[in-house]
């Protein structure tokens, strides 16, 4: 914790491990991760541990919040897991496992992607890293129509890496009609396309350019 005014250093506490993620402040907790798979909630003005959770593999994205059920907040772990758990308290809703594939260059499964929250929706948008190689199917070119890439990508489930996950359970919504897509070059792909934008409706519409998406209900 610092001084706004000078940068100097109020209050600090050091959690076991690397921490890469952003912390995330909700009310008069700050929460934060690190690489030894530990996830903490210490209080906003003494910085004393309110509780840690155990998520079983390194944490490197930034986390989510959700007011939706009393509170939850959203992990993405290295070993391909997404977990909800109560800000509260700290114990988990839930827990699944997504389609994704380990960066050769870097060795992480999440390193610039982070959970995208549609509290309206009562979901969670999660993008995994998928290798070079996957860029490039199917052979040809990919489907031209939203019910195409649904159908293809529902019968290739290796290939999916984009993820509508209900908050209530984790349970896919739905098969999201997007391929991969990335930046890269010479066999790794660097970045995932984030997710910065989110619109859920009934039109069948989908679209992953750059950094924005937009994927349409089942």
């Amino acid at each position: 914790r610092l001084n706004a005014d000078d940068g100097q250093v109020i209050r600090s506490n050091r959690p076991g491990g690397q921490v890469l993620m952003a912390p995330l402040v909700v009310g008069n907790a700050v929460y934060i991760g690190s690489t030894d798979g530990t996830f903490y909630a210490f209080d906003k003005s003494s910085l004393s541990q309110i509780w840690s959770y155990d998520a079983g593999a390194a944490l490197i994205a930034s986390p989510a919040y959700s007011a939706n059920h009393g509170g939850l907040i959203i992990l993405l772990a290295e070993d391909k897991s997404v977990h909800a758990i109560r800000a509260g308290d700290g114990t988990r809703l839930w827990r699944v496992t997504v389609n994704a594939d380990v960066d050769p260059k870097r060795d992480t499964v999440f390193a610039d992607t982070y959970p995208v929250v549609s509290e309206a929706n009562d979901v969670v948008i999660v993008r995994s890293y998928l290798v070079w190689d996957k860029l490039w199917e199917p052979p040809g070119g990919a489907p031209s129509t939203v019910a195409e890439i649904k159908s293809y990508l529902t019968q290739n489930p290796t290939l999916q890496s984009f993820f509508v996950l209900e908050l209530a359970n984790g349970a896919q919504r739905f098969v999201a009609p997007v391929m991969l897509g990335a930046i890269g070059n010479g066999g790794d792909l660097s970045s995932v396309c984030s997710i910065s934008s989110f619109r859920l409706s009934a039109h069948p519409a989908c679209a992953c350019i750059n950094r924005v998406v937009s994927v349409s209900g089942p």
